[in-house]
């Protein structure tokens, strides 16, 4: 799969401004398909026993003797997930707080967790969604594309090769237990269409930029875009994104892999919604994270922090932070990633724990044993919480 494609929009003025000589079209295909299952002790959770997902893509590219690339990529995904994951629905975190001190405040939903004061979950049961469809075209200075795809912000994450398909302590795809996981991603854009652009690597660094006038997509697990009547946050639109890749691998030295991304989204709301609609505005996203790795092991470290939006006073801002570890041994790949989150505009706080291992059955299919625990705490609750023990089944076609 084409996932650290970032092109240039101008395929069509490349193109005839650079005629040359090319080969034939090449396309690559591919696809996989999870089905996560687990058992669970909760206490306030209801944990869902299995889950599944399933995505597909298709890249097709050609390239002319003036080494000026242009190509496509497509990619869909489909999954049934946990119903308080579905990004449509709120989590019903507790007894409303104000912290607007109004006389009548809405709920209050935060951006960067995803999840609102109170609110009725979506189950709309499997969904399908296409998640990818851009045009790119690249020379060795740089590529540019345009499409729907994921933000600089989001492709430029230094995260983990996940050990799990689909469970993770953070940013999880699919959420057995219910309860969410910190968010170490900034996806704000989500695979809205935008605009990117993005340098060569010169000496281990590459830089990019992209630029989404609307959030109108809505992804599998992010629905920026949506504004619902019953809950109060920051809306954000036209949302440009920065950020900084650093990669470097000398013999006899652990690899280094390090990102830094910053996103800014214009922010506004109806009037409708009330007097607190004057406390949200700009939404604004820092995300940083490093791994080292050598000869079978890894270890890294993320952080994100971000302001919600909120422009009154007081700090209201979301803070996340994770570790994670890997280490091959023998044929199984282990992993350990612990993460943890606050957010101070719905007064939550999430931890997460994922310990898992993985092993090929044969060339084409993936089994996962593991360890997941969750702990999610909120205004005017006793804390919510599952663990216990998982399994993935992923198979690639």
């Amino acid at each position: 799969m084409r996932q650290q494609r970032f092109g240039l929009a101008a395929v069509g003025v490349l193109a005839c401004t650079s005629p040359a000589a090319a080969q034939e079209w090449s396309f690559e295909a591919g696809g996989r398909a999870t089905l996560a299952a687990g058992a669970f002790s909760a206490d306030a959770a209801e944990p869902e026993s299995a889950l599944a997902r399933a995505e597909a893509w298709l890249d097709g590219s050609i390239l002319f003797d003036n080494q000026i690339e242009l190509g496509f990529a497509i990619a869909a995904a489909a999954e049934r997930d946990h119903p308080r994951a579905d990004p449509r629905g709120d989590a019903v975190l507790g007894p409303q707080i104000n912290p607007l001190a109004l006389p009548v405040s809405p709920p209050l939903r935060s951006i960067h967790a995803g999840l609102a004061q109170s609110g009725v979950p979506a189950d709309r049961g499997p969904r399908a969604q296409l998640e990818t469809a851009f045009i790119y075209a690249s020379n060795p200075m740089g590529e540019i594309s345009l499409g729907r795809q994921e933000g600089i912000a989001a492709r430029f994450a230094a995260r983990p090769d996940r050990i799990a398909e689909t469970l993770s302590a953070a940013d999880p795809r699919l959420d057995l237990t219910g309860l969410g996981g910190p968010r170490l991603v900034d996806r704000l854009s989500g695979p809205s269409a935008k605009l990117s652009l993005t340098t060569a690597r010169v000496l281990g660094l590459q830089f990019g930029l992209s630029y989404t006038p609307d959030i109108e997509a809505e992804g599998l697990d992010a629905a920026k875009h949506r504004r619902p009547i019953n809950t109060i946050g920051a809306e954000p639109e036209k949302v440009l994104e920065a950020g900084a890749s650093f990669a470097l691998r000398l013999p006899d030295w652990p690899a280094i892999v390090a990102g830094l991304t910053w996103s800014r989204g214009e922010g506004w709301g109806p009037v409708s919604r009330g007097p607190a609609n004057g406390q949200f505005g700009d939404v604004e996203t820092v995300a940083a994270n490093a791994q080292l790795g050598f000869e079978g092991w890894s270890l890294g470290v993320s952080a994100l922090t971000g302001d919600n939006g909120w422009s009154g006073a007081g700090d209201r801002g979301y803070t996340a932070y994770a570790v994670h570890a890997g280490l091959d041994l023998h044929d199984w790949a282990l992993g350990l990633e612990i993460a943890t989150s606050s957010d101070d505009l719905i007064d939550l706080d999430q931890d997460a724990l994922m310990l898992s291992a993985v092993t090929p059955i044969t060339e084409k299919l993936n089994l996962m044993l593991g360890v997941q625990g969750a702990r999610r705490q909120g205004a005017g609750l006793s804390s919510a919480n599952a663990s216990g023990v998982v399994m993935e089944w992923t198979v690639r076609f």
